[in-house]
This record gives structure tokens, C-alpha cells and sequence, in this order.
């Protein structure tokens, strides 16, 4: 038993990071740990990202950043940074123990461990366990108990990726693509519909390959998302992140047939030229892109279309740069998230020619958040006066509430009544530059 009882967690990353990370939390909490924060931890684990060189300095920065904060403290990593940089993890003093991404569920024994070598038997060496994930075929259950009081549950139903995009190292830090038996997946979401969560949003590192995996060729994305309303009385399904391969004609077909699907669908584009996207290792053309979306906007009432796009890709000119940023502003998404390139050690792009320099990266940047802000503001005013069912998530001011829509329209109501939590009708009645503003009805 840890005679330490006081743990702060720090997440960097993605969905799939946060689901971990709460049920990680909840782990400690059935164990009764108590969850502190910065200013009074004892334990402090950091779950890492290192899907960019940027994102993995940025964990360094904090590791040591707390380390110097809280000296006496228990720090454990865990994560996909000392999958991918062991080497360079391992040599930092600060920490007291490493684990990688595929036993994370070890951590409360493994700080158990280390406290009481450290406390009964004056040890101080670390704890190292990190795994190779290359032949991993079965996907690691963390359960989250659904405690946490939100809006809005992450569930994860996959992990890792067979695509190998040559900018990507998520293979190498989460290993082969492996599916969530169903069950478990129907479990989790019931658990949270006893804690009187409203929506769930189904995570992972590549959800679209979710079944491809298991030995039962008809159990997939539209499976398991066919079975959630059958099954379980959850009001909202959102999806992560989308190939765009995965919208066939029978996939589009299947999901109008769901009532509780939203109707927001992330579907990663990365760059609008097909000679960009042929060296990114995509396994599409910009046409067969432009072609699911057209079929999206035709079938499914009110689709929200939202996508990823890097800019200065190795050998991305100015031609191929006009070419992405021209199929973007004719597509008109709801919405864009912008990513400089990041050279990535380990990847194919790392050592492919003609890098694009960083200034540059920043002028075609702001170029394309500027399109994604007239996107939006075009998007956003097409539902001004109408009224729209949303989702309440938070109180951000006194009688003042902030909440969603089925196609992720952020909205700005008054209520004298505490209504976080429910869902609710409102009439639009402006667009502020960020979020609709509406009445409560």
C-alpha cells in the first residue's frame, strides 16, 4: 500500500488520452486515492503524447516542470512518449516510473510498488516497463466507471492503426489496429446512462477499422453503432475522427436509419492535392473525397462536415499549397483544425526532401484558419431563427449556459433555471463570431 495518497493527473493529446486517463483515475479513486490538484499532489501521472515533435517537447517541458514544482513527489509517465522516445525518457532524473502504452492499467501497482521500496527499503531506482506493441492482437480493457460528472462520455472502442501514414508515428506507439468486443462497448455505455450522461462519442486511434480484427467479418463500425441504439437508451452517439473511405453508400444507408447519431462527421482530408496526399501514404484522391461529402450533404438532413488539414508537407510548392487550400474553400466545411507539419523522428516524412520552411508554415497557416472562420461563420448563420435542440454542458456565467447541437453548433442561452445537463430547445437569434446565440423555449 502507497503511504502517499494525494494523485494529480495531467493528460496531453486526444480523446483516446482522456478516456485512458479517466479510467486511470477511476482506478485510484476505487482504491480510495484521492484526486488532488497542482497545488497539493503527492503522486502526479502524466499521460503523454508524442504524435508531434511539438507535442512531445511540450511533455518534457511539463515533466520537468513539475518535478521542479513538487520535488518530493511520485512522477510517473505513461504513454505514448516513452513508447516512442525510451532512450530519451529513461535518461530524464525526474521521473520515478515509465510505462508505455500498453499497460497503463498497471500504474497504481507499479507506484505501490516504488513507494514502498522506496519508503521500507531506502531503493530509488525507477520502474521501467514498456512493451513492444508491433504484435499485440487483442485490445487492453480500462473500464471507466462513469463518475465523472459531464455531458459528454468518451468511450473507446479500438486501438491502434495498420495505415502507416508517412507523417504518422501512432502505429509504432499503439501497435496494430485491435477491436473492443461489443459487450463491453454496450457495458460501458450503460454504466454511463446509470451516471445520467445524455452523449457518448466513440474514440479511438482509428475507429473506422473497428471489427477488421475480429474473426466475425460482419462486425464493424455500422455493426456496433446499429447495436448501441438497439441495445442501450443512450440519447446521443458521436463519432471521432473518420476515414473517409469507411462512407459507402450502404454505410450512409445504415446511419440514416439512427436516431440518436449525430450528424457530425470528422472526416480527415489532410491536404487537398492528390500529389500531397499520394506521398502523406492517404488511400484516397480529392475526388473520391469531394464525392463522399456530396453524398453526406444529400442524404443526411443538417450533416455537419468537419475535417484535419497539414500544411507544409515535404514538397508541398505553392502549387500543390493553392491546390489544397482551393479544394478546401470549395468543399466549405463547417469547420477546420489546422496543424502545421512537425518533423517526427521514425516516420517516412522525417527524411523525405524538400522540407518546407517554418515561416512559411505559419503564412499558409493563418491562410487557412482565416478560410476555416468564414466556414464557419457561413455554416453557423444558416441557423440563425431556427429552432435547434441542444445538449446544456456547462454554466459559463450567472444564468448564462453554454451547450451543443446533434451537428455540434455551439450555443449561448439565458435561464434563470439550472438546466446543465438536459437538453433543451432553443431560437437562434445571432451569430457572435464563435457561437449562436438563442432563446430558451
Amino acid at each position: 500500500m502507497c503511504h502517499f495518497k494525494k494523485v494529480y493527473f495531467i493528460n496531453f493529446g486526444c480523446k483516446t488520452n482522456f478516456y485512458e486517463t479517466s479510467a486511470i483515475i477511476d482506478i485510484f479513486m476505487k482504491n480510495d486515492y484521492e484526486i488532488s490538484n497542482k497545488n497539493n499532489y503527492e503522486i502526479c501521472v502524466i499521460n503523454t503524447c508524442s504524435v508531434t515533435e511539438l507535442s512531445a517537447f511540450k511533455c518534457i517541458q511539463k515533466i520537468r516542470k513539475e518535478k521542479r514544482r513538487n520535488p518530493y513527489s511520485i512522477l510517473a509517465v505513461v504513454g505514448c512518449l516513452p513508447q516512442t522516445n525510451l532512450e530519451k525518457i529513461n535518461k530524464m532524473p525526474e521521473i520515478d516510473i515509465i510505462l508505455g502504452t500498453s499497460n497503463k492499467y498497471k500504474i497504481l501497482e507499479k507506484i505501490e510498488e516504488f513507494s514502498y521500496n522506496n519508503n521500507f527499503k531506502n531503493k530509488t531506482k525507477k520502474i521501467i516497463e514498456v512493451n513492444s506493441v508491433s504484435k499485440i492482437k487483442d485490445y487492453e480493457e480500462l473500464n471507466v466507471l462513469g463518475t465523472q460528472k459531464r455531458t459528454r462520455a468518451n468511450i473507446k472502442i479500438q486501438e491502434g492503426c495498420n495505415n502507416f501514414c508517412t507523417y504518422c508515428i501512432i502505429p509504432k506507439a499503439r501497435g496494430p489496429s485491435r477491436s473492443r468486443k461489443n459487450e463491453n462497448i454496450l457495458k460501458e455505455i450503460t454504466k454511463f446512462i446509470e451516471n445520467d450522461y445524455k452523449e457518448i462519442v466513440l474514440t479511438g486511434t482509428h475507429i473506422s477499422s473497428y471489427g477488421e480484427n475480429f474473426k466475425n467479418k460482419n462486425t464493424s463500425l455500422i455493426n456496433i453503432l446499429e447495436q448501441i441504439e438497439k441495445y442501450t437508451k443512450i440519447e446521443r452517439v458521436r463519432l471521432s475522427s473518420l476515414e473517409p473511405n469507411i462512407i459507402t453508400d450502404d454505410f450512409i444507408l445504415r446511419i440514416k436509419k439512427l436516431k440518436n447519431l449525430c450528424p457530425h462527421f470528422h472526416l480527415s482530408l489532410q491536404s487537398g492535392c492528390d500529389e500531397t496526399l499520394k506521398r502523406m501514404g492517404r488511400k484516397y484522391t480529392t475526388y473520391e473525397y469531394e464525392k463522399i461529402v456530396q453524398k453526406l450533404r444529400e442524404k443526411i438532413k443538417d450533416v455537419a462536415i468537419t475535417t484535419d488539414i497539414i500544411v507544409g508537407f515535404p514538397g508541398e510548392d505553392k502549387n500543390e499549397f493553392d491546390k489544397s487550400y482551393n479544394f478546401v474553400k470549395k468543399i466549405r466545411f463547417a469547420r477546420i483544425h489546422v496543424f502545421k507539419y512537425s518533423k517526427r523522428n521514425g516516420t517516412k516524412a522525417f527524411n523525405m526532401p524538400n522540407h518546407i520552411d517554418e515561416k512559411e508554415k505559419v503564412i499558409r497557416s493563418k491562410k487557412f484558419i482565416l478560410l476555416s472562420s468564414e466556414m464557419r461563420k457561413e455554416f453557423y448563420e444558416r441557423y440563425i431563427g431556427k429552432n435547434i435542440k441542444i445538449l446544456i454542458e456547462k454554466k459559463i456565467k450567472e444564468e448564462t449556459y453554454f451547450g451543443n447541437s446533434k451537428n455540434y453548433l455551439g450555443i449561448i442561452i439565458k435561464s434563470k433555471e439550472n438546466i446543465k445537463n438536459k437538453i433543451v430547445t432553443a431560437k437562434t437569434t445571432k451569430f457572435d463570431g464563435l457561437h449562436l446565440i438563442g432563446d430558451l423555449i
